[in-house]
């Protein structure tokens, strides 16, 4: 859910959230329920791969390694997500999986760059431990 809050003279519950945030009633509040920013308590974001090589040999790392180097676990999929930082570096034509499972082919400018939780909503298969 994303959107702008209304104003508190119009709703009780945006008074109340108005108040707590301490913002007057004239002043924008932007509402997302999700997080865009990493959680600082992970472990920093590496520096991307430089070489496709490199991009391929992610694909042979544990969950416990690309964790490391900053990537996201998805699910038990073993589906680990790119740093945010990382968008500009991966190679045009690396393949990625989504969220949603499915393998597309990267696209600088065409795949998104909507982040949450500081990584990409998409990655690679981390290797079995």
């Amino acid at each position: 859910m994303k959107g702008k809050l209304v104003s508190g003279s119009k709703n009780p519950l945006a008074k109340q959230i108005r108040n707590a945030v301490g913002a007057s009633d004239n002043e924008t509040v932007e509402i997302d329920s999700r997080p865009q920013n990493r959680d600082p308590r992970l472990p920093k974001v590496a520096s991307p791969p430089s070489t496709l090589d490199e991009w391929a040999t992610l694909r042979l790392k544990t969950v416990v390694e690309l964790k490391a180097l900053g990537l996201g676990l998805w699910d038990e999929s073993r589906l680990m997500l790119f740093p945010f930082e990382w968008y500009d570096a991966i190679p045009t034509g690396f393949e990625v999986v989504t969220i949603n499972g499915r393998s597309v082919t990267f696209e600088p400018g065409v795949t998104s760059n909507d982040r949450g939780f500081g990584c990409l909503a998409y990655g690679i298969i981390a290797k079995e431990d």
